[in-house]
């Protein structure tokens, strides 16, 4: 994807993975909606850092999913 791409609602390619990756029932024992529906949870962060970041990502390092979520000014 391109760098600085945004869909129609301003999304970036980083958010929109992360939708999808919440929105796949298959991850949930991974990473899911906190009650609230505000927050994500991840349950269990080797398995979300070896079988899912990759799938979305060019990475596995929980440290880079971290720094763009802090980039992206997702996580206070």
């Amino acid at each position: 994807m391109l760098e600085g791409y945004t869909d129609k609602l301003g999304a970036t390619p980083f958010v929109l993975n992360l939708y999808k990756i919440l929105s796949e029932q298959r991850y949930s024992d991974v990473i899911t909606w906190e009650q609230s529906g505000t927050k994500f949870i991840i349950k269990d962060l080797v398995g979300f850092s070896f079988k899912v970041l990759p799938q979305y990502y060019d990475t596995n390092k929980l440290a880079l999913f971290s720094r763009q979520l802090s980039v992206k000014r997702l996580i206070v």
